[in-house]
C-alpha cells in the first residue's frame, strides 16, 4: 500500500478555476483541492513549473486569486493550441493567511460532507440488506408457521389413525 505523502488532507471538490496564461485565460475545474495545492482538469496543456495565477470561483464566495506552480501534468508532447483535456498538479505560492482560511474551512467542510455521503450511502446500504433480511425472515416465519400447522394435523392425523387400528385389532366380542 502507497503511504500518502501529502502534508495537507485533500477533499473532493468541483469548483470552476480560471487560469491566466500568457495566451489568455484558460478555464478548468478542480478534481481535488488542499490548502497547499489543488489537483486541475483544463483543455490548455500546462508545462511542468510554469507559474500562473489561478483564480477559484467557490459558490457563495468571492472568487479568490492565488498564485501557484505546476508541480505535476499529465499532458504528453510539447504545448500546442490544440484543445486537450488533461490534468495538472498545482501548488500554491504566496497563499495569504486569509486565503489559507478559507480553502482550510472549505476543504474541511467538503471533506465532512464527502464522509457524511459516504457513510449515508453505507446506512442505506445495511438498511437494504437488513430489510432484505427481514423479508427472508417473514417468509422463513410463514413457511415455519404453515409447517407446524401440517406437522399438528398430522399428529392428530397419525393419532386418530393408530387409535382406529387398535379397535380394529380388538376382538369383537369384546
Amino acid at each position: 500500500m502507497k503511504k500518502n505523502r501529502r502534508r495537507h488532507p485533500r477533499a473532493t471538490i468541483r469548483w470552476p478555476v480560471t487560469i491566466l496564461t500568457p495566451e489568455g485565460p484558460k478555464h478548468g475545474e478542480t478534481k481535488n483541492i488542499s490548502v497547499g495545492g489543488a489537483l486541475v482538469t483544463c483543455a490548455y496543456p500546462l508545462a511542468l513549473h510554469d507559474r500562473f495565477c489561478v483564480i477559484f470561483r467557490i459558490p457563495n464566495h468571492p472568487p479568490i486569486s492565488v498564485n501557484t506552480v505546476v508541480a505535476r501534468t499529465n499532458y504528453a508532447g510539447e504545448r500546442t493550441r490544440m484543445e486537450v483535456q488533461g490534468d495538472v498538479a498545482l501548488y500554491y505560492t504566496g497563499l495569504s493567511d486569509n486565503e489559507r482560511q478559507i480553502l482550510h474551512a472549505k476543504v474541511s467542510q467538503s471533506a465532512l460532507i464527502n464522509e457524511l455521503e459516504t457513510l449515508s450511502m453505507a446506512v442505506q446500504h445495511v438498511y437494504k440488506v437488513v430489510h432484505q433480511q427481514a423479508i427472508e425472515l417473514q417468509k422463513t416465519a410463514t413457511i415455519l408457521g404453515k409447517l407446524d400447522g401440517l406437522i399438528s394435523r398430522l399428529t392428530t392425523q397419525v393419532r386418530r389413525d393408530g387409535l382406529a387400528s387398535k379397535r380394529a385389532r380388538l376382538p369383537k366380542d369384546q
